[in-house]
Formats: C-alpha cells, structure tokens, sequence
C-alpha cells in the first residue's frame, strides 16, 4: 500500500499545487491530507478549492486539525483554545474567517482520524481527540507510542509540528531520523512518522516536503519528496494581505 500524505497546508496555495504535481507524477493508493488547511497563508478560498477538487478527483481524505477547529467550530472549548495564541495568530484567523465567510466548508468531507494497512493517521498524535499535544521530545514520543500501542497499532502517521521525521521507539529507547528516505521495520519498535509541512515548514533548511509511505508487511519506506514553488510569490501575496506590520513579520519569519 502506497500513501501519498500531506501535512500542514496553512492556506499556501501556491505549495498546495506544487505537491499536487507530485501527485501526478507519482503512483499512490491512497491520499490523505493531515489537516491544518488554513491560517497563516493568505489563499485559503483558493485551497478549500484545491481540496475540494483533490477530493472529488482523488477520493483524498482530509483530517481536521487543531487550526481547522478555529472554522468549523463555534464551541467554547474552541473559543478558549483560541484565547491562549499569541494575537499575531488570532489577528490571521480573523482575516481568514472573513475571505471564508462565504464558503461552506461542510462541503468538505472530513475526519478526525484514518486507518488503514495497520497504520493510524491524524493531524497531531494518536491521543484523544482533539488533544493537540506536540510530538518533539523523546518523552512525548515514548507517551505517543504508549498511546498507539493502547490503540493496537504500531506505526503512527501525523503532521502539526511541521518538522519531518521518523522516530523509532523501543522499551526506553528513542531514535529520531530525518533522511530523505527511511526503512522501518514494524513490530521491532513502534514507529512515529512527521509527514512535515507543505505550507509552512519549520525544520532547518525551511524547505517543504510530501510523504511517501509504503506499507509492505512488516516494512515502511518513507520517502519525504521535496515540494518546489515560488516562495518568493508566497511573501508577496502574504505582504498584500494588509494585515497589521507585527503579523506580517510575524508570517514571513517562517520563510526568512
């Protein structure tokens, strides 16, 4: 079984498209988009059109993440949750609320989870939705792996820190990778894989990936597939959004 996963959108078309090339280039089974599609970026309208297309065309699964909540939901719990971000970030999910005040975004089909082939999917970990818990320490990792494990699966697929990578966990030992291409071997640990970001990664080298995953028995082969756009175009549409200098700053350090 082939996955062709994509993580952390944040409403960058421009990145959207280009990993749609990848799409066309590559075989895969199936495609499943680990959420986040909007917030920070300043094309949301022009990605719930890509996604809504992906899945009409491709059958692509769309989970929610933690930044979807702030559009789909009104709930306290979301209004509180909301509350705790810096105002940079709430001042981008007013802007984006009003580009989407004409969209329905029902009209996507989404999901808080996906299995399939013994591997579990979702935006940010394998705990109780919506806990929105980062995986980037060893001890978070070890927790993750419990958690997945209590589940009956061994071998994670998740987004939300925007950093690729494959983390091995056996008993008390951690190991982190973050190779173009990693072979794991499931059931001799359990393992976590970042599918990093398309929209807005956040590793060293700033540089946006698409996952690969094949599944083959006991075996996964993670290939991270490098995305290439026009990053410089991305910056000039986020300068032209007329949002408040402190954000704007805010939004373009990812990318300088």
């Amino acid at each position: 079984m082939r996955f062709l996963v994509l993580g952390d959108i944040h409403a960058n078309s421009l990145a959207l498209e280009a990993a749609l090339e990848i799409a066309a280039e590559v075989r895969f089974d199936r495609l499943i988009i680990l959420g986040d599609l909007f917030t920070y970026g300043v094309e949301p309208k022009a990605v719930y059109e890509l996604v809504r297309d992906m899945q009409r065309r491709n059958g692509a699964l769309l989970l929610i993440g933690n930044h979807d909540e702030f559009y789909l939901s009104d709930h306290e719990r979301v209004r509180g949750y909301l509350e705790t971000v810096p105002t940079w970030i709430r001042e981008s999910v007013d802007w984006t609320r009003d580009q989407l005040q004409d969209v329905d975004l029902s009209m996507l089909d989404w999901r808080k989870s996906y299995v399939e082939s013994g591997a579990y999917f979702a935006h940010a970990n394998p705990f109780e939705f919506p806990d929105w818990r980062y995986l980037n320490t060893d001890h978070e990792h070890r927790e993750a792996a419990v958690a997945l494990g209590q589940r009956g699966y061994q071998l994670g697929v998740f987004g939300h820190t925007h950093r690729q990578k494959v983390v091995s966990v056996r008993e008390s030992e951690t190991s982190s990778r973050m190779s173009r291409t990693v072979v794991s071997e499931i059931g001799e640990s359990v393992i976590l894989v970042n599918a990093g970001s398309v929209g807005q990664p956040r590793n060293a080298e700033r540089r946006s990936y698409a996952l690969i995953l094949d599944i083959d028995g006991a075996r996964a082969i993670s290939e991270f597939a490098p995305i290439e756009y026009d990053v410089e175009r991305h910056k000039a549409l986020i300068r032209g959004a007329r949002l408040s200098d402190r954000t704007t700053d805010n939004l373009l350090g990812f990318f300088e």
